[in-house]
């Protein structure tokens, strides 16, 4: 199979990470009827995807060229997303007054209208300016309000407050940066935010960092490359510094399946780590009271 590179992607999508929004949104769906996964219940993102496909018919591009088929893809899209609505629902609880939830490189997620019990919340997205566009095509009501940028340019944090308490979250992002993209985004929300913060993101461990990647359907289907992983929620905050400490590191392959569990479980003996996990560092200005 060819490998697309990125001018093979359609524009709406931007580029090869812009078109892994497409495997998402197909897995939030449709993965939970299919996998009869309990407590997911995403409407919205079947509506989202319904539209999408005719958008993208309007410029004869299929889909499903770019869907991700395996079952540890589309399920573990779920599980990595209940497990993120789970901390965030943790910032909230506590946290004082009102938080933010800014997500780098939104996609189109649809968590804004999937947690409407988390109250008190501003819901911020920053994406590629063509990935924002597809987002209101497809997306018209969200109350997410979005910001066109790249995370790794300067300048994306220019539009939300900097004195409101934070949980950024990166969801399917990080491990197709590298390390001094991440250290580099660490360090924007330290020079930048005064007020205590949540960093929320899902990669594997770094011992399986470029072992077989260009075998991963992933990539055969959109170009995009796993470049990054951490071996626990420590590494994540030493990438950051000395203001980032850990909180956690949850297991979310486990929970897929059988096999899934048994291979996680062995690669935890043998390593005393998970093997792809949503690990969560916290970030404490200077003067700022404790969470």
């Amino acid at each position: 199979m060819t490998i697309p590179d990125n001018n093979a992607i359609p524009e709406m999508f931007s580029d090869n990470l812009g078109a892994t929004l497409i495997c998402t949104i197909e897995a939030r769906a449709h993965a939970g009827d299919d996998y009869r996964i309990a407590c997911w219940n995403d409407d919205e993102a079947k509506k989202v995807w319904q539209r999408l496909t005719v958008l993208a018919e309007q410029s004869s591009i299929d889909l499903n060229d770019y869907v991700v088929a395996e079952k540890s893809n589309r399920a573990g899209t779920i599980h990595r997303a209940l497990c993120i609505d789970r901390q965030i629902r943790e910032f909230r609880r506590i946290t004082d007054g009102p938080i933010q939830v800014v997500t780098l490189g939104v996609g189109l997620c649809t968590r804004a209208t999937r947690v409407p019990d988390i109250k008190d919340v501003t819901f911020f997205g920053i994406d590629r300016p063509e990935v924002v566009a597809t987002r209101k095509a497809v997306m018209p009501e969200d109350p997410t309000e979005l910001i066109g940028a790249s995370v790794t340019a300067p300048g994306w944090m220019d539009d939300f407050a900097h004195d409101k308490p934070t949980c950024f979250v990166a969801e399917g992002l990080v491990m197709y940066l590298t390390a001094d993209q991440v250290r580099q985004i660490l360090a924007d929300i330290a020079s930048t935010m005064t007020a205590a913060c949540w960093f929320v993101s899902d990669s594997h461990h770094s011992r399986v960092i470029g072992k077989g990647q260009r075998k991963a359907e992933i990539t055969n289907k959109t170009g995009s490359v796993y470049t990054f992983g951490s071996a626990d929620a420590e590494s994540m905050a030493n990438l950051g510094g000395q203001r980032w400490q850990a909180v956690s590191a949850i297991d979310t392959m486990g929970p897929i399946g059988p096999m899934h569990r048994a291979i996680s479980t062995v690669f935890r003996l043998l390593r005393k780590a998970e093997l792809f996990s949503v690990k969560t560092i916290a970030f404490q200005p200077t003067g700022a009271g404790g969470r």
